[in-house]
């Protein structure tokens, strides 16, 4: 895939999946911004990429902090044709328990933080003659699943913007695509369930080739797509 001399901004960089998408942008010849919530979290992806990134902070909650964020990341790279939107979170309970603010806190990292992300960004990969985005959503979105309620409602959210923002912006040449894995191979869900298949899992660097393919100029027909990365979970 030829993703050389893209301008990519990533949200979310600093994680599991984030990491493993700046990484392999970079190394195979993009410029990358990346997000980052807490300092802590600047000082160890600053030795991951070993100072090839552009790092901003910014709560993706916050509509101002993210236009911020997303104007300077432009800034620094001299403009953006791409966004890769991974920041979210994840919480799960039976419904008697997911009081209104844990729902609200779901869809604010998932749903909220994409919607500021794009508004931010949209106006950058126009100004840059077109571009791709392309969003994280989740399995349980499609087919549901018990004591996921409210996840599986924010990453629904998710991909219904991705679907109809693809259709909005064809005539500015801005592609829109989301993925959807199931359980990504982390070392937090491997603790979370010991006993788990973790082979059946889909890695990070599994995961960061399909969403770097959508990038990329070879996924060019590509628009509206939500592609399953389930791996055997």
């Amino acid at each position: 895939m030829s993703i050389e001399g893209r301008k990519l901004l990533v949200t979310g960089g600093t994680g599991a999946l984030g990491r493993a998408v700046v990484l392999a942008a970079l190394d195979r010849g993009a410029e990358v911004a990346a997000t980052y919530l807490v300092a802590e979290e600047c000082a160890a992806a600053e030795t991951a990429f070993g100072g090839r990134a552009v790092l901003v902070q910014a709560d993706l909650g916050s509509e101002d902090q993210t236009a911020t964020a997303v104007d300077a990341a432009a800034a620094a790279l001299g403009g953006l044709d791409g966004i890769v939107a991974i920041a979210g979170g994840f919480d799960m309970g039976p419904l008697a328990e997911v009081d209104g603010s844990r729902f609200d806190a779901m869809m604010s990292m998932n749903a909220r933080s994409l919607y500021h992300t794009l508004r931010a960004g949209v106006p950058h990969l126009k100004a840059a003659g077109g571009g791709s985005i392309t969003a994280i959503g989740a399995r349980p979105a499609v087919a549901g699943a018990a004591q996921m309620a409210a996840y599986a409602a924010s990453k629904a959210a998710v991909m219904s913007l991705v679907q109809s923002l693809s259709q909005e912006l064809l005539a500015s040449h801005i592609r829109v695509n989301a993925v959807l894995p199931s359980i990504i191979d982390t070392p937090a869900n491997r603790a979370a369930m010991p006993d788990a298949d973790h082979a059946a899992w889909v890695t990070p660097e599994a995961l960061a080739k399909i969403i770097l393919f959508l990038t990329s100029s070879e996924a060019a027909p590509i628009s509206g797509a939500l592609v399953p990365a389930y791996g055997r979970a």
